[in-house]
C-alpha cells in the first residue's frame, strides 16, 4: 500500500506540474500573439488562441497577396520605363541618380550607367536640368507638374546640341523624376513649316505686284462710274500685298530672325474701315434684300 500511494502521488503532482506549465505556456503564446497583433496593427481576442491564429493566419496571407501586387506593379513599372520613348530618371533628396532608363542616358549622353553611385552633377552638366528639379522640389503639393525646354549641349564637344523639354515630378521623401522629349524633330518640322510659308509668300509677291500696276494703269483710263470699282480692286490688292509682307515677317521671327522685325503704330478706325470696304460689296446685296 505504501508504494502505490507513493506512486499515485507521484503521478498526482507530475500531472499538477504539467498542467502547470501547460498554463503557463499558453499565458506566454497569448501575450506573445498580443504583441505580434500590436506590432500589425491587428485587434485579435483574448479569450482564444485558436481564433488568434486564425486570424493572423489570414492577415498574413493578405499580406503576401498585397506584397506579390506590388511586386508585379514594380515589375511592370520597370519594364515599361526601360522601353519608354522618353526620358527618364529619378533622383533622390541629395541629387543622386537612382534611375535612368536607356532613353535618358541617350538624350543625356550618359554612359557607363550603374545606379545609386554619382550625382547627377557627375553624370551630366546641365544647368536647366538642376534648375528644374529645384523648381520641382520647392514646388507646393498642389502646383502643376514642372516644365522646362532649351537647347542641351553635351559635354566634350562630341554631340549636336539637342533641343529637350523636361517635366518634373516631385515624389516622396524629396525625390524627383524627370522625364525628357527630344525636341529635334519637332524642331525641324516647325522649320521647314516656316520655310514653306516664307517660299509660298515671296511666291505671291509677284502675281500681287502685276495685279497692281494693272489696277493703277486702269484707274486712269475708265471712267468716274467705272473707276469705284477699279479703286477698290487697288485697294484689295494692296492688302493682300500687306497680308503677304506680314506673313514673310511672321516667318521670318519663327526662324530666328528677330531682330529683323520693325514695330510701327496702327490706326484701329482706319484697319475697321478698310475691312469694312472689302466686305461692303457683299453685304450690300443683302441689305436690299432686307429692305
Amino acid at each position: 500500500m505504501g508504494l502505490e500511494a507513493g506512486i499515485l502521488i507521484g503521478l498526482g503532482i507530475g500531472l499538477l506540474c504539467t498542467l502547470l506549465l501547460l498554463w503557463q505556456t499558453r499565458r506566454r503564446f497569448r501575450r506573445e500573439l498580443q504583441r505580434l497583433g500590436s506590432l500589425v496593427h491587428l485587434a485579435m481576442p483574448l479569450h482564444s488562441p485558436e481564433q488568434m491564429l486564425s486570424l493572423l493566419s489570414r492577415y498574413l496571407r493578405q499580406q503576401d497577396l498585397d506584397w506579390a501586387n506590388q511586386k508585379q506593379q514594380l515589375q511592370n513599372w520597370q519594364y515599361l520605363s526601360q522601353r519608354l520613348p522618353w526620358g527618364y530618371l529619378r533622383v533622390d533628396e541629395n541629387n543622386v541618380v537612382l534611375e535612368c532608363n536607356p532613353a535618358a542616358q541617350r538624350l543625356l549622353r550618359i554612359s557607363q550607367w550603374q545606379p545609386g553611385i554619382k550625382l547627377l552633377l557627375e553624370w551630366v552638366r546641365s544647368y536647366e536640368l538642376d534648375q528644374l528639379i529645384e523648381a520641382t522640389r520647392r514646388q507646393e503639393t498642389a502646383a502643376p507638374v514642372q516644365s522646362r525646354e532649351w537647347i542641351f549641349y553635351p559635354s566634350g564637344g562630341d554631340g549636336k546640341p539637342i533641343p529637350l523639354r523636361a517635366w518634373g515630378l516631385l515624389l516622396p521623401q524629396a525625390h524627383v523624376a524627370i522625364f525628357l522629349e527630344d525636341r529635334l524633330e519637332a524642331k525641324m518640322l516647325a522649320q521647314q513649316r516656316d520655310r514653306w510659308a516664307s517660299d509660298v509668300a515671296h511666291e505671291l509677291k509677284t502675281p500681287l505686284t502685276s495685279i497692281r500696276l494693272l489696277a493703277e494703269t486702269l484707274q486712269s483710263r475708265v471712267d468716274a462710274a467705272q473707276a469705284v470699282w477699279v479703286e477698290r480692286l487697288l485697294n484689295e490688292t494692296l492688302r493682300l500685298s500687306h497680308l503677304v509682307q506680314d506673313l514673310l515677317e511672321l516667318s521670318a521671327l519663327n526662324l530666328g530672325a528677330a531682330s529683323r522685325s520693325q514695330w510701327r503704330w496702327v490706326d484701329l478706325a482706319s484697319l475697321v474701315q478698310e475691312a469694312w470696304q472689302s466686305v461692303e460689296p457683299l453685304a450690300k446685296p443683302r441689305t436690299r434684300n432686307c429692305t
